[in-house]
Protein backbone atom coordinates (compact mmCIF):
# COMPACT_ATOMS: atom_id res chain seq x y z
CA UNK A 1 0.00 0.00 0.00
CA UNK A 2 1.30 3.26 -0.66
CA UNK A 3 -0.42 6.46 -0.38
CA UNK A 4 1.17 10.38 -1.31
CA UNK A 5 -1.18 13.96 -1.30
CA UNK A 6 -0.61 16.96 -1.15
CA UNK A 7 -3.28 19.82 0.03
CA UNK A 8 -2.90 23.23 -0.92
CA UNK A 9 -5.32 25.87 0.21
CA UNK A 10 -5.49 29.83 0.18
CA UNK A 11 -7.95 33.01 1.02
CA UNK A 12 -7.13 36.71 0.02
CA UNK A 13 -8.76 39.57 0.42
CA UNK A 14 -9.37 41.54 -2.69
CA UNK A 15 -7.97 38.47 -4.89
CA UNK A 16 -6.70 39.98 -8.25
CA UNK A 17 -7.47 37.46 -11.86
CA UNK A 18 -3.86 36.39 -11.77
CA UNK A 19 -3.14 32.78 -10.97
CA UNK A 20 -0.33 33.38 -7.85
CA UNK A 21 -2.06 31.44 -5.34
CA UNK A 22 0.66 28.35 -5.11
CA UNK A 23 3.52 31.06 -4.98
CA UNK A 24 3.72 32.36 -1.58
CA UNK A 25 1.62 31.63 1.66
CA UNK A 26 2.36 35.27 3.08
CA UNK A 27 1.66 37.46 0.04
CA UNK A 28 0.14 40.81 1.44
CA UNK A 29 -3.48 39.88 0.35
CA UNK A 30 -3.04 36.21 1.76
CA UNK A 31 -5.51 36.13 5.40
CA UNK A 32 -5.37 32.38 5.56
CA UNK A 33 -2.95 29.88 3.72
CA UNK A 34 -1.85 26.02 4.25
CA UNK A 35 0.18 23.18 2.56
CA UNK A 36 0.63 20.00 3.12
CA UNK A 37 2.10 17.01 2.38
CA UNK A 38 2.05 13.52 3.25
CA UNK A 39 3.33 10.02 2.42
CA UNK A 40 1.57 6.36 3.77
CA UNK A 41 3.14 3.53 3.34
CA UNK A 42 2.72 -0.59 4.35
CA UNK A 43 4.82 -3.02 3.35
CA UNK A 44 5.44 -7.02 4.29
CA UNK A 45 9.05 -7.69 2.85
CA UNK A 46 8.56 -10.83 4.80
CA UNK A 47 6.40 -13.81 5.74
CA UNK A 48 6.36 -12.57 9.21
CA UNK A 49 6.93 -8.94 9.35
CA UNK A 50 5.00 -5.95 8.74
CA UNK A 51 6.19 -2.55 8.48
CA UNK A 52 4.49 0.85 8.44
CA UNK A 53 5.79 3.96 7.33
CA UNK A 54 4.35 7.40 7.77
CA UNK A 55 5.59 11.16 7.05
CA UNK A 56 3.70 14.51 6.93
CA UNK A 57 4.52 18.01 6.76
CA UNK A 58 2.46 21.02 6.40
CA UNK A 59 2.55 25.21 6.94
CA UNK A 60 -0.01 27.30 7.45
CA UNK A 61 -0.33 30.48 8.13
CA UNK A 62 -3.51 32.78 9.36
CA UNK A 63 -4.28 36.13 9.43
CA UNK A 64 -7.77 36.89 10.72
CA UNK A 65 -7.88 36.91 14.57
CA UNK A 66 -7.41 40.19 16.40
CA UNK A 67 -4.76 41.24 13.91
CA UNK A 68 -2.19 38.93 14.57
CA UNK A 69 -0.60 36.17 12.54
CA UNK A 70 -0.38 33.02 13.74
CA UNK A 71 2.86 30.75 11.58
CA UNK A 72 2.76 26.86 12.33
CA UNK A 73 4.98 24.33 11.26
CA UNK A 74 5.46 20.68 11.08
CA UNK A 75 7.52 17.89 10.17
CA UNK A 76 6.13 14.28 11.70
CA UNK A 77 7.37 10.89 10.67
CA UNK A 78 6.73 7.08 12.58
CA UNK A 79 7.74 3.65 11.89
CA UNK A 80 5.82 0.81 13.22
CA UNK A 81 7.21 -2.83 13.11
CA UNK A 82 5.29 -5.94 14.06
CA UNK A 83 6.00 -9.59 13.40
CA UNK A 84 3.36 -12.48 14.31
CA UNK A 85 5.60 -15.26 16.67
CA UNK A 86 3.00 -17.29 17.23
CA UNK A 87 -0.70 -17.69 15.61
CA UNK A 88 -1.82 -16.01 18.84
CA UNK A 89 1.45 -13.47 19.51
CA UNK A 90 2.91 -10.89 18.59
CA UNK A 91 5.72 -8.67 18.92
CA UNK A 92 6.04 -5.06 17.50
CA UNK A 93 7.68 -1.61 18.63
CA UNK A 94 7.18 2.10 17.00
CA UNK A 95 9.18 5.30 16.74
CA UNK A 96 7.44 8.29 16.38
CA UNK A 97 9.09 12.31 16.17
CA UNK A 98 7.21 15.52 15.77
CA UNK A 99 8.88 18.88 15.40
CA UNK A 100 6.71 21.81 15.06
CA UNK A 101 7.30 25.98 15.63
CA UNK A 102 4.76 28.72 15.85
CA UNK A 103 5.28 32.13 15.47
CA UNK A 104 2.88 34.77 16.62
CA UNK A 105 3.07 38.40 15.19
CA UNK A 106 1.45 41.26 15.81
CA UNK A 107 0.18 43.32 11.88
CA UNK A 108 1.24 46.89 12.59
CA UNK A 109 0.78 49.42 10.00
CA UNK A 110 2.06 49.31 6.31
CA UNK A 111 1.81 45.67 6.45
CA UNK A 112 4.45 45.67 9.18
CA UNK A 113 4.57 43.22 11.57
CA UNK A 114 6.23 42.53 15.44
CA UNK A 115 6.79 38.89 16.79
CA UNK A 116 5.34 38.22 19.71
CA UNK A 117 6.15 34.84 20.52
CA UNK A 118 8.18 32.15 18.63
CA UNK A 119 7.75 28.87 20.37
CA UNK A 120 9.12 25.14 18.63
CA UNK A 121 8.43 21.73 20.38
CA UNK A 122 10.60 18.79 19.81
CA UNK A 123 8.62 15.29 20.77
CA UNK A 124 10.08 11.52 20.38
CA UNK A 125 8.27 8.58 21.82
CA UNK A 126 9.84 5.33 21.26
CA UNK A 127 7.73 2.17 22.32
CA UNK A 128 7.52 -1.73 22.17
CA UNK A 129 4.36 -4.19 22.83
CA UNK A 130 3.31 -7.38 22.90
CA UNK A 131 -0.24 -8.72 22.01
CA UNK A 132 -1.96 -12.10 23.00
CA UNK A 133 -5.40 -13.55 20.63
CA UNK A 134 -6.08 -16.32 23.21
CA UNK A 135 -9.69 -17.01 22.49
CA UNK A 136 -13.05 -15.79 20.17
CA UNK A 137 -13.99 -14.44 24.06
CA UNK A 138 -10.73 -12.51 24.84
CA UNK A 139 -10.23 -11.79 21.46
CA UNK A 140 -7.10 -9.21 22.66
CA UNK A 141 -4.48 -8.92 25.32
CA UNK A 142 -1.37 -6.31 24.99
CA UNK A 143 1.05 -5.00 26.97
CA UNK A 144 3.06 -1.90 25.89
CA UNK A 145 6.33 -0.10 27.62
CA UNK A 146 6.71 3.69 26.29
CA UNK A 147 9.38 6.28 26.22
CA UNK A 148 8.95 9.87 25.49
CA UNK A 149 10.68 12.75 25.68
CA UNK A 150 9.81 16.62 24.75
CA UNK A 151 11.80 19.87 24.53
CA UNK A 152 9.83 23.09 24.28
CA UNK A 153 11.54 27.02 23.74
CA UNK A 154 10.76 30.06 23.22
CA UNK A 155 13.35 32.04 21.38
CA UNK A 156 12.15 35.29 22.76
CA UNK A 157 11.80 34.53 26.29
CA UNK A 158 15.18 34.34 28.39
CA UNK A 159 13.70 31.65 30.24
CA UNK A 160 15.56 27.72 29.62
CA UNK A 161 14.10 25.36 27.43
CA UNK A 162 11.35 22.80 28.73
CA UNK A 163 12.25 19.48 29.00
CA UNK A 164 10.25 16.21 29.73
CA UNK A 165 10.52 12.49 30.21
CA UNK A 166 7.78 10.00 30.57
CA UNK A 167 7.97 6.24 31.52
CA UNK A 168 4.87 4.44 30.92
CA UNK A 169 3.61 0.97 31.12
CA UNK A 170 0.04 -0.06 29.78
CA UNK A 171 -2.04 -2.92 29.71
CA UNK A 172 -5.34 -3.26 28.00
CA UNK A 173 -7.88 -6.30 27.11
CA UNK A 174 -10.63 -6.97 25.02
CA UNK A 175 -13.57 -8.81 25.84
CA UNK A 176 -16.52 -10.02 23.14
CA UNK A 177 -20.33 -10.22 23.81
CA UNK A 178 -21.36 -13.22 21.08
CA UNK A 179 -20.87 -10.20 18.89
CA UNK A 180 -23.53 -8.00 20.22
CA UNK A 181 -20.73 -5.76 21.66
CA UNK A 182 -17.33 -5.46 23.13
CA UNK A 183 -15.86 -4.68 26.38
CA UNK A 184 -12.34 -2.73 26.56
CA UNK A 185 -10.13 -2.16 29.72
CA UNK A 186 -7.27 0.12 29.63
CA UNK A 187 -4.67 0.85 32.32
CA UNK A 188 -1.81 3.24 32.54
CA UNK A 189 0.99 3.74 35.01
CA UNK A 190 3.63 6.27 33.97
CA UNK A 191 6.14 8.81 35.57
CA UNK A 192 7.40 11.37 34.32
CA UNK A 193 10.29 14.25 35.27
CA UNK A 194 10.99 18.01 34.07
CA UNK A 195 13.10 20.42 33.89
CA UNK A 196 12.29 24.31 33.12
CA UNK A 197 9.15 26.17 33.12
CA UNK A 198 5.80 23.84 33.04
CA UNK A 199 3.22 26.03 31.73
CA UNK A 200 5.25 24.88 28.17
CA UNK A 201 4.89 21.73 28.44
CA UNK A 202 2.51 19.60 26.85
CA UNK A 203 -1.22 19.61 28.43
CA UNK A 204 -1.31 15.55 29.26
CA UNK A 205 2.33 15.85 31.07
CA UNK A 206 1.81 14.97 34.75
CA UNK A 207 5.04 15.06 37.31
CA UNK A 208 5.52 11.90 39.15
CA UNK A 209 3.62 9.08 39.47
CA UNK A 210 0.43 8.58 37.39
CA UNK A 211 -2.21 6.38 36.64
CA UNK A 212 -5.12 6.38 33.80
CA UNK A 213 -7.92 3.88 33.60
CA UNK A 214 -10.32 3.40 30.88
CA UNK A 215 -13.56 0.89 30.91
CA UNK A 216 -15.58 1.16 27.97
CA UNK A 217 -18.57 -1.21 26.95
CA UNK A 218 -20.16 -0.85 23.48
CA UNK A 219 -23.34 -3.39 22.85
CA UNK A 220 -25.71 -3.15 20.16
CA UNK A 221 -29.46 -3.85 20.17
CA UNK A 222 -31.54 -5.04 17.54
CA UNK A 223 -34.99 -2.68 18.03
CA UNK A 224 -37.13 -1.66 15.63
CA UNK A 225 -33.56 -0.46 14.28
CA UNK A 226 -29.99 -1.08 15.14
CA UNK A 227 -29.01 0.87 18.17
CA UNK A 228 -25.88 0.85 19.91
CA UNK A 229 -25.15 2.07 23.20
CA UNK A 230 -21.88 2.61 24.61
CA UNK A 231 -20.36 3.28 27.85
CA UNK A 232 -17.20 4.98 29.25
CA UNK A 233 -15.42 5.88 32.49
CA UNK A 234 -12.29 7.31 32.79
CA UNK A 235 -9.97 8.00 35.54
CA UNK A 236 -6.64 10.19 36.04
CA UNK A 237 -4.92 10.05 39.56
CA UNK A 238 -1.89 12.37 40.08
CA UNK A 239 0.37 13.21 42.26
CA UNK A 240 0.33 17.17 42.01
CA UNK A 241 -3.56 17.54 41.30
CA UNK A 242 -7.08 15.93 42.20
CA UNK A 243 -8.11 12.87 40.98
CA UNK A 244 -10.12 13.40 37.67
CA UNK A 245 -13.08 11.12 37.01
CA UNK A 246 -15.16 11.38 33.76
CA UNK A 247 -18.49 9.47 32.78
CA UNK A 248 -19.93 9.45 29.47
CA UNK A 249 -23.33 7.56 28.21
CA UNK A 250 -24.61 7.70 24.36
CA UNK A 251 -27.10 5.71 22.23
CA UNK A 252 -27.17 6.16 18.50
CA UNK A 253 -29.96 4.36 15.96
CA UNK A 254 -29.47 3.92 12.32
CA UNK A 255 -32.70 4.35 10.61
Amino acid sequence: MLEIGVRISEEQERASRGFYLLQDLQTDKTIYGLRRYWYRTQLSPMKRLSLMANWEAGRTINKRVNSRSREFISDRWSVRLESPLTTRFSLGGEWEQDNSSETVSSLLAAGESGIISDISERQRSRSLFLRYHPSKTMSRLKLEGAYETERDEDALSDEPPVFTRTYSLVSEATWNFRNKGTVITKYQIARGTSSGDLPFARYDFHEGISHNIRFQINYRLKWFTDVTARFIYRAEITEQEKPDHRLEMEMTANF
